[in-house]
C-alpha cells in the first residue's frame, strides 16, 4: 500500500515545481521557487500538527491518526480535477537530456545532496531518538517535527523576499547542518533536542530552493520536467540507500552518535559543491 501511494504521488512534486518555474521569468524565478517550496513547508507544518492533535484525541493510536488524513486526500483529488493544466511540458518522442551536460545541473544535485542524508536520517530516526532516549510521546514527536518545518517555512519565506547569493545560502546551510547534527549528539533533554531540530530546519528550508534554481538554469523549457524528475529520482535513490546505512550506524554506535557520523558526507558534498563552483 505504501509503495502504491509513493508511486502515484511521485510525479506530483517535480511537475508542480516545473509549472512554478515555467510561470516565472528570469527575474522572478528564484522567488517563485522559494514561494512554491514555502507552500510545501506549510503543508508539512499543518500535517504534523493535525496528526499530533489526532494522536492526542485517540491516545496515541497511530492507525487512526493516519486514516484521519483520508478526507484531505479525497478533497485534494477532487480539487485537482478542476485545475486546468497545459497539455504537455515536454516536446518530442524522447525526453531532452542535454541538461546533463550543463554543470549547473550537477551543482544543483550536489547542493541538494549536502542535506539529503541528514534530512532522511532526521525524519526516519529523529522521532525514534526522541522517544527512545528521552521518553517523548507521539504527540511530542510530532511537535518536534513541527518546530523543524516551521523553521524551514520561515526560511523559505525570507529568502523569497530578500536578495541573497545562492552560494551564501549553501555555505550557511552546510554550517548549520554540521552544528545541528552536533547539537543532537550533545542534547540532554527534549528542549535541547528541539533546539537541534530548529537549527536543522534552516538548511532544509534553504537547500531545496537553491538546488531547484540551479537545475532550472541548466534546462530548457522542454527539458525542465525531465531535469526535475531526474533530481527527484536521485533523491529517492539517496533515501533508499541511506536509510539502512544510517540504521546500521544508529544500531552499532547509538542513536545520538549515529547523527554525528553524518557530518562526514555533509562535508564531502560541501567540498564537491565548492569545487564545481570554482570550475565554472
Amino acid at each position: 500500500m505504501v509503495t502504491a501511494i509513493n508511486v502515484g504521488a511521485g510525479p506530483i512534486q517535480p511537475l508542480l515545481l516545473t509549472s512554478a518555474v515555467l510561470l516565472s521569468d528570469e527575474r522572478t524565478r528564484f522567488r517563485n521557487i522559494a514561494l512554491y517550496t514555502s507552500a510545501l513547508s506549510l503543508s508539512l507544518i499543518l500535517g504534523p500538527l493535525y496528526q499530533a492533535s489526532m494522536l492526542f484525541v485517540t491516545r496515541d493510536n497511530l492507525l487512526i491518526s493516519m486514516l484521519a488524513f483520508t478526507p484531505f486526500v479525497v478533497l485534494g483529488f477532487l480539487l485537482f480535477r478542476e485545475v486546468k493544466l497545459a497539455e504537455s511540458v515536454t516536446s518530442g518522442a524522447l525526453p531532452d537530456m542535454r541538461f546533463l551536460k550543463n554543470r549547473n545541473f550537477l551543482i544543483g544535485i550536489v547542493a541538494n545532496e549536502t542535506y539529503s542524508i541528514p534530512f532522511v536520517a532526521l525524519t526516519t530516526f529523529g522521532g525514534i531518538t526522541a522517544k527512545s532516549v528521552f521518553g517523548a510521546s507521539y504527540t511530542q514527536v510530532e511537535a518536534l517535527f513541527s518546530c523543524f518545518f516551521v523553521t524551514s517555512f520561515f526560511t523559505r519565506i525570507v529568502i523569497s523576499r530578500i536578495k541573497i547569493q545562492r552560494e551564501h545560502l549553501v555555505t550557511s546551510s552546510i554550517a548549520l547542518t554540521l552544528v545541528g547534527l552536533f547539537a543532537i549528539y550533545l542534547s540532554q533533554n527534549l528542549y535541547e533536542l528541539a533546539a537541534a531540530f530548529v537549527l536543522l530546519g534552516y538548511p532544509h528550508g534553504a537547500t531545496y530552493p537553491v538546488s531547484a534554481s540551479y537545475i532550472a538554469d541548466s534546462a530548457t523549457k522542454e527539458s525542465l520536467a525531465s531535469a526535475n524528475a531526474l533530481s527527484s529520482f536521485l533523491f529517492g535513490v539517496t533515501t533508499v540507500l541511506s536509510v539502512p546505512l544510517v540504521g546500521l550506524a544508529e544500531e552499532f554506535l547509538g542513536l545520538k552518535q549515529g547523527f554525528l557520523l553524518l557530518e562526514a558526507p555533509v562535508v564531502a558534498m560541501g567540498i564537491t559543491f565548492f569545487v564545481l563552483k570554482r570550475m565554472m
